[in-house]
């Protein structure tokens, strides 16, 4: 027996549920862009970590496997790869089911892992005074301060103290700012020169420090929407696990149901979106709002609102909403674009508007912090090259390209966004690719979100192939 026969009878008793052969050849492809973001996350990691794979070669690697995980999610987002990818569909079949065994089994040690953790740790407090929950990112605990500064009838865009904070939270490390002792340091501190800085801020709990990111750099939704669980004490993974939870939920619900079982397998085989989750991320919480405002688009008030919502949890939903809107401009013209428009930015400042009555400046700083404060080059994208010398290089040209790769992409999908909506919910976040910071989280959940879409728009229930999409003219 070969040994395509044997791989052929071991899944051929799951094929009922388990990836199903009616499963569209394109919705295949997430499986293999999954698997490929994992070998670079793994490669990126020992690229952070050790400093003989902190190199040109492992870079260059790391970005070459990012450009495939983009173009298979941008093939996937595209209508017409139903009919492309037919000769090669039992292949791919194939291999999608091994893979998403790998990677499913990889979520589940994960859970296994990781919640005992979480449970162990956790602290139970009376509504009023927040307890200390594990956490693994200065963003859990940045927003978790805002929330009892809150509770305790302060301003958090005026009184966070990153320093103050890891009182409570002893081993999350700061984000370090390019001023104060790290001024003239490039590419970034090292762990002595900031345990060194810490130390010093540490003797001195009450004065912010300039080396390190206290600022809360967000805006409102970020740590409003968290104010009950932080103030029952729960872990804020719990949080977002349940954001991602909810995301997974809309997904299977609204798919048609002889692809419920595609959908049901892809969550469960999305391993960085669920560890990225127990490991201190954030972005679920805009991401869930984004999934539905996109996909409920034909209820104009209502999408709008929800990606308000999304804009309101971080700025990176504002990348989505000016995608969205170009969507809506398209779809159904200049009027609706407008309305959409005006919802969106009410809703976001209904939401802020406590904060930027009590203090505008401070809540101008914290939302424009990512862009205005000296922070070093970080990422996954192409500002990992900017680490590779004490050399430093110019911040102006990561700024530029990020443009160039924001209109190019705007202007494509003006274009051809009516045949490929989809493609919008991965151009939106392809210019942080070449920002000067590209960190992980921005493109953790992005497959999982095109794949979610393409499951709840694009097909109906016992339809194998995708048609042409009609729509309405500009």
């Amino acid at each position: 027996m070969s040994t395509k026969t044997r791989i052929a009878h071991l899944f051929n008793p799951l094929s009922r549920w388990w990836l199903p052969e009616a499963t569209p050849a394109r919705l295949l492809l997430f499986f293999v862009a999954t698997a490929v973001f994992v070998l670079a996350s793994i490669l990126w990691g020992l690229f952070v970590k050790y400093p003989s794979m902190h190199n040109a070669g492992v870079a260059l690697c790391i970005v070459a496997l990012y450009s495939i995980v983009f173009a298979t999610t941008f093939a996937m987002a595209k209508p017409g790869m139903d009919r492309k990818l037919q000769n090669h569909r039992r292949k791919l079949l194939t291999v999608s089911k091994i893979i998403a065994v790998i990677l499913a089994v990889g979520s589940i040690g994960t859970a296994i892992v990781m919640i005992p953790w979480l449970y162990t740790n956790g602290n139970v407090s009376v509504f009023g005074r927040i307890e200390v929950p594990p956490a693994t990112s200065d963003d859990i605990v940045i927003t978790h301060q805002a929330d009892q500064l809150l509770l305790d009838g302060k301003d958090p865009y005026t009184h966070t103290n990153i320093i103050e904070a890891m009182e409570d939270y002893k081993t999350v490390a700061p984000t370090p700012l390019q001023q104060g002792d790290f001024e003239d340091i490039y590419p970034a501190p090292s762990e002595k020169q900031i345990d060194d800085a810490l130390t010093k801020a540490k003797a001195n709990p009450d004065v912010v420090p300039l080396d390190f990111e206290s600022t809360l750099s967000y805006p409102a939704g970020a740590f409003l929407f968290r104010i009950p669980s932080d103030a029952s004490g729960i872990a804020p993974q719990w949080f977002y696990l349940l954001c991602v939870l909810a995301m997974v939920t809309i997904i299977v619900r609204r798919a048609p149901k002889y692809l419920r079982p595609a959908a049901i397998i892809g969550c469960l085989a999305s391993v960085l979106v669920w560890n990225s989750q127990f490991g201190g991320g954030t972005e679920s919480l805009f991401i869930v709002f984004i999934l539905l405002g996109w996909t409920l688009r034909k209820r104009p008030w209502l999408a709008a609102i929800l990606m308000g919502i999304a804009c309101s949890c971080k700025q990176t939903a504002c990348f989505f909403t000016l995608f969205y809107l170009v969507l809506i401009l398209r779809e159904t013209g200049w009027r609706k674009a407008i309305q959409s428009l005006v919802t969106i930015g009410a809703t976001f400042v209904l939401i802020n508007s406590p904060f930027i009555i009590a203090d505008p400046r401070a809540w101008l700083t914290g939302v424009l912090a990512p862009i205005i404060h000296p922070l070093f080059p970080f990422g996954v994208g192409i500002s990992s090259f900017a680490t590779l010398s004490n050399t430093p290089v110019p911040k102006a040209i990561f700024t530029a390209l990020e443009c160039i790769a924001f209109i190019v992409a705007l202007a494509w999908y003006y274009r051809n966004c009516r045949k490929a909506p989809q493609t919008g919910l991965l151009l939106a976040i392809i210019p942080l690719f070449f920002a000067w910071r590209s960190v992980f989280a921005y493109f953790v959940t992005i497959p999982l979100l095109v794949f979610g879409a393409i499951l709840i728009e694009e097909y109906k229930q016992g339809q194998t192939t995708q048609p042409a999409p009609t729509t309405a003219p500009l």
